[in-house]
């Protein structure tokens, strides 16, 4: 199952994908916000086993189930939907913890998504803005590599998102998805028609 109209943005932690994710909603273009940072909140409210450094094996079949979730429940508009990781990553976070994850395997076979796949490569510059970041630098580049394996074994394009600031990130991608919809004779309604 292939859902053309479904983008994603991944790559390392704290790399700016959150917040590119963001500005490119203000533009018009529908997005998923990635599970972890909700997931963690909910688990750390009720003190649940569902974190890392708890359970984390329990910590990514919560973010698997919820991005099968997001995945079925998204309908495929002509319009493209950018998704803050994609199940693939799963695939990254179980191998972070030292373990595989079959199910994670063969959903990502099977729940495709464009072929272009938006990358944003380690940075440590902003990487360090963030407090709620535990992990030294070198494990957020190590994990970058690790998505950019996975998203490539899998045969999907990686589009590098330039580091510069998130406005032109943002025209950065728009630009890719207006020359993806052409090329593919995709409706470009909605909020195309207003970025800038």
């Amino acid at each position: 199952m292939v859902k053309d109209s479904f983008f994603l943005l991944t790559g390392a932690f704290g790399s700016g994908k959150s917040t590119l994710l963001e500005h490119l909603q203000l533009r018009g273009i529908r997005g998923v916000v990635e599970p972890a940072r909700p997931i963690l909140a909910q688990q750390r409210s009720v003190r649940g086993n569902g974190l890392p450094e708890r359970d984390p094996r329990l910590f990514v079949e919560l973010m698997f189930s919820r991005m099968l979730d997001a995945y079925q429940q998204s309908d495929a508009s002509p319009e493209p939907i950018l998704f803050d990781r994609g199940i693939p990553d799963i695939l990254a976070y179980a191998a972070h913890f030292g373990f595989e994850f079959a199910p994670g395997e063969n959903a990502a076979q099977l729940y495709r998504y464009n072929p272009a796949v938006f990358i944003a490569p380690a940075w440590e510059q902003i990487y360090r803005t963030d407090d709620e970041r535990t992990l030294p630098f070198s494990k957020s580049r190590e994990f970058g590599n690790s998505v950019r394996t996975i998203y490539e074994r899998f045969g999907y394009t990686l589009v590098d998102l330039p580091c510069v600031g998130v406005e032109e990130r943002a025209d950065f991608v728009v630009r890719h998805l207006r020359a993806e919809y052409s090329s593919v004779g995709g409706c470009m309604r909605c909020g195309f028609g207003r970025m800038g």
